[in-house]
């Protein structure tokens, strides 16, 4: 009777990983989205993770999305994938764009209602309006 001999054999491709993530800067102005693509190559990925600064955002998925920037939102941020052997890491940065703080009253006047030719409260017949955004800017507002 003839014997036969089965051979299994299990192949096991892997590839070395490598990362992108676009874009690798970006500038925003306050208020804007912010989106970061991690784009990887090889197999087999295990996990994806994102880091701000060296910190983990619990973040597991391919593209990162920040609906409305924060001044707490500009730094590095990186995606890492990992796999039983390797990791492989990118980066891409976030920066804040020249209109980005937003408008803050640093001094406010009281709440008045004058006629013409009274004095208000400062002591004048007209009134001032001041409106300071990152650098002083002035308006004044004269009663007739």
């Amino acid at each position: 009777m003839p014997s036969f001999t089965f051979v299994v054999s299990f192949v096991s491709l892997s590839a070395p990983l490598s990362v992108d993530v676009e874009p690798s800067q970006q500038v925003l102005d306050y208020g804007r989205p912010a989106t970061f693509k991690c784009s990887y190559r090889g197999n087999p990925v295990r996990t994806v993770r994102w880091y701000k600064d060296g910190e983990d955002l619990g973040h597991g998925r391919d593209v990162l999305r920040i609906a409305s920037v924060k001044k707490e939102d500009r730094g590095m941020y990186q995606c890492f994938v990992r796999n039983d052997r390797e990791s492989a890491q990118a980066t891409g940065e976030l920066k804040l764009g020249g209109r980005f703080d937003p408008p803050e009253f640093v001094h406010t006047f009281p709440e008045e209602t004058v006629q013409p030719g009274e004095e208000n409260g400062m002591g004048a017949d007209y009134f001032h309006c001041c409106c300071y955004i990152r650098h002083c800017f002035y308006c004044s507002c004269y009663t007739s």
